[in-house]
């Protein structure tokens, strides 16, 4: 019940931000939306439920962008000239309060203090995600640096889940946010050589950046990207 009230009251917000955008009052944003103002009102306070219908309704109404209606990500209106969206199906996605640290993860190899020890109290940061879906042990990181450039630019928030030590020898190739000694990165890894040779071989994407190995006894914990959580645009 808490998760559908914290949605109804995103869209809710949402709503206020549209009709503020527009310049409009309470009343006149009731009359451009056909509805009755005492409605209107229970809506914008959260009182009265925006559900799937009266969803799709705003969102042609006003051209919005169903996504950023949806989740608060990418731009409030549609662009000019697409093609109309299918809606978000608000069934299908719930939203989530996991942990956030602030301390960025390098992109190149430059060393810098390795966060484990420095965590302090975790920030808290909301996503969203598939209903049902598993966050347990999930965390939110902040990319810095271009070194994993384009896709993990500067600035990109990525969840991530923490991988046993017991199953590193089996990691498979993919993209980690990785602490060994004092440094703490995302990088790609091609080749999981941990049980072959002791090491992992660290890849950056950005051709411009190079690769280095670790070996097993200098890594402290492993996390594995899940996704993108928020990124600048480029």
């Amino acid at each position: 019940m808490t998760e559908l009230l914290e949605l109804v009251s995103d869209k809710a917000q949402r709503l206020i931000q549209v009709r503020e955008t527009l310049g409009l009052n309470p009343k006149q944003f009731a009359d451009k939306l056909e509805e009755n103002p005492s409605n209107y009102y229970q809506m914008e306070a959260g009182k009265r439920p925006i559900g799937k219908h009266k969803s799709n309704e705003l969102v042609r109404l006003l051209h919005l962008n169903p996504i950023w209606w949806e989740t608060g990500q990418g731009e409030m209106f549609a662009p000019k000239g697409t093609v109309e969206l299918k809606m978000v199906d608000d069934e299908e996605y719930e939203s989530a309060w996991l942990p956030y640290y602030s301390i960025p993860l390098q992109g190149s190899f430059n060393e810098m203090s390795d966060p484990e020890s420095n965590y302090g109290q975790a920030e808290k940061i909301k996503v969203i995600i598939k209903r049902g879906e598993n966050v347990e042990r999930n965390v939110v990181f902040e990319v810095r640096g271009q070194s994993m450039y384009p896709k993990y630019s500067e600035g990109t928030k990525i969840r991530c889940k923490i991988v046993n030590p017991a199953d590193w020898e089996y990691i498979s190739s993919g993209v980690y946010a990785i602490s060994y000694n004092d440094s703490f990165v995302v990088k790609r890894i091609k080749d999981n050589e941990l049980y072959t040779k002791g090491f992992l071989t660290l890849h950056s994407d950005n051709p411009d950046y190079g690769s280095t190995t670790v070996p097993t006894d200098q890594i402290h914990h492993i996390w594995k990207i899940l996704r993108i959580i928020d990124s600048p645009a480029d």
